[in-house]
């Protein structure tokens, strides 16, 4: 009986000092990897993997491939907390991703319903950075990403999205809220925007977002100087899709936009609508300058042949001037791409002082 203890009793020290030499050895997290490369669907290597099993992990030169993704990763940081597995919960509390190249062939298209996606534990990430990334999808032109950052949690299908930024060469977007991976996809969320156009004021606002894949709406406030509101919202998200949209602008003046443009008052009221294949707009615009203002009405059809002006009317208020104009763009067109068509009474440029045109 004792002779049988002591055996037991060995073959449990063996199995924990074995165990304990897998988790805290740089050895471990090699055999660990060669396993997980071995097991993958496609060829996956890495050039340089230091640290243990129970974090931290650093890894260098990370490529993945198979039929229709091709993955590069320079350098990843990997740290986590392996006691939060005794709750079935995958606890992060460090990754940091840079240098990412990823190069992605799309599937088919197919009639299949759509995916109810969930997560195999819990998931809690307290600090992911994503810095220098590339994407490109078939033979697109690529998404260069300068920096993200994330953290969040997730349990089956609801993610919790407690800070998300991302920013680009051209635009930065902050958002907040909460997302459903199963059909049809409930989305509820908070963002923040801005976009970088060359020689221009850059545009920022904030809004939300809300809804699923049958009806989604938004609601984005611009802020000064491109002070205006946005309201729109599609349905049938993943099928027809269809959709209108409503813009408002406060009075805006064309001299805070850009260094040297005329100072003058802008307003519209836009209202448009479409699909996939088409968009019909209509509104009412209007500018003033110096004492004189001039209100009209638009009205724009937009289709993959190209881009029709059905009518464009300018009265001036308390005056004489008008416009009314017809027009058309079709780029496929080559000997004509471009017409417009209008009638004119009283016009002159600029609206005050010596007259030029």
């Amino acid at each position: 009986m004792k002779r049988r203890l002591l055996i037991i009793a060995a073959v449990v020290a063996i199995v924990t000092l074995a165990l304990t030499a897998l988790l805290t050895s740089e050895a471990g997290l090699q055999w660990a990897f060669a396993r997980a490369a071995a097991l993958a669907s496609g060829e996956l290597r890495v050039q340089a993997l230091q640290g243990n099993l129970l974090g931290p992990i650093r890894a260098r030169g990370i490529v993945y491939r198979d039929a229709r993704t091709e993955l590069h990763i320079g350098e990843l940081v990997l740290d986590w907390q392996p006691g939060a597995l005794l709750r079935a919960t995958w606890h992060i509390t460090r990754l940091e991703l840079d240098d990412v190249q990823l190069q992605r062939r799309s599937t088919p298209a197919s009639n299949a319903p759509a995916p109810r996606l969930s997560l195999p534990l819990a998931v809690e990430l307290d600090a992911v950075r994503l810095t220098h990334a590339t994407f490109t999808i078939d033979e697109t032109d690529p998404v260069t990403q300068v920096r993200a950052e994330l953290s969040g949690s997730g349990h089956d299908t609801r993610v919790r999205l407690t800070q998300f930024t991302l920013e680009t060469e051209h635009y930065s977007v902050a958002a907040a809220g909460q997302i459903d991976l199963a059909p049809p996809y409930p989305v509820d969320l908070d963002l923040r925007w801005s976009v970088r156009v060359p020689s221009l004021a850059p545009l920022t606002g904030h809004g939300w977002l809300r809804g699923d894949t049958r009806r989604l709406a938004t609601e984005q406030q611009l802020a000064p100087p491109w002070s205006a509101q946005l309201n729109a919202s599609a349905s049938d998200v993943l099928g027809a899709t269809s959709w209108n949209a409503t813009l408002a602008t406060a009075d805006l003046d064309p001299a805070t936009w850009r260094h040297g443009w005329p100072a003058a008052m802008l307003r519209a009221r836009i209202e448009a609508q479409g699909d996939r294949r088409q968009l019909t707009a209509r509104g009412r615009v209007g500018i003033t300058r110096a004492g004189r203002t001039l209100d009209g009405d638009v009205r724009i059809r937009a289709a993959d042949t190209g881009v029709t002006l059905e009518a464009l009317t300018l009265r001036e208020r308390d005056g004489d001037a008008m416009l009314s104009a017809t027009g058309a763009w079709q780029p496929g067109d080559a000997a004509a791409p471009f017409a417009l068509r209008g009638t004119w009474q009283a016009l002159r440029w600029p609206l005050t002082g010596e007259p030029q045109a």
